[in-house]
């Protein structure tokens, strides 16, 4: 499958991303909005509402195809190249969406990352990985509220960066008028 869908215009201004790249793209960008909202929703959950013990079994669930999802596109990528950035973006501007992209890719890991240092560090019988509890492993007794606080924070820094990324499109499709935004959108 080609990575890009390319009309007859000799540069790259008409090239949009493949379909699969582009499915990835809004499938992990769906799950990382939605994931945060729940997250933030469930830990004032009491014991008792019928979704105290839902909310955090999806929240893993959902959380863990993100980084399935995030593992198949850093593949994806290797091997399939992003087209060049429009002729129409500065250097500075290239420069800002190359960290801005690498940024949102490590915050995204680290946060699935962190979010299964706190399943490991939980007692919980329904835990996927059974009785493993690297809190007692590690020897460190208060492993899941690190983690939890430090996962709780890099989440927050990457759906800042989400709205960054977010306006930045909107700011190309508006302002710019250029094909940035179309071109995530396979249009």
């Amino acid at each position: 499958m080609d990575e890009y869908n390319e009309s007859p215009a000799k540069n790259g201004d008409d090239i949009s991303y493949s379909f699969f790249t582009i499915t990835l793209h809004w499938s992990i960008a769906l799950l990382c909005i939605s994931l945060f909202a729940l997250g933030l929703w469930m830990v004032d959950l009491q014991p008792g509402h019928p979704w105290y013990l839902v909310g955090p079994w999806l929240h893993k669930l959902l959380g863990t195809f993100t980084l399935f999802l995030l593992l198949v596109r850093f593949f994806w990528h290797l091997i399939t190249p992003p087209p060049p950035p429009l002729e129409n973006h500065g250097l500075v501007e290239k420069k800002i969406a190359t960290i801005t992209h690498g940024l949102l890719n490590l915050l995204l890991l680290l946060v699935c990352i962190v979010g299964n240092i706190i399943i490991l560090s939980t007692s919980d019988p329904y835990s996927p990985y059974g009785t493993f509890n690297l809190s007692e492993v590690l020897g460190i007794e208060n492993l899941e509220f690190i983690a939890t606080q430090t996962h709780l924070i890099l989440a927050s820094v990457l759906m800042s960066l989400v709205v960054f990324h977010v306006l930045a499109a909107i700011k190309h499709h508006l302002i710019d008028k250029d094909r940035t935004l179309k071109r995530m959108l396979g249009l």
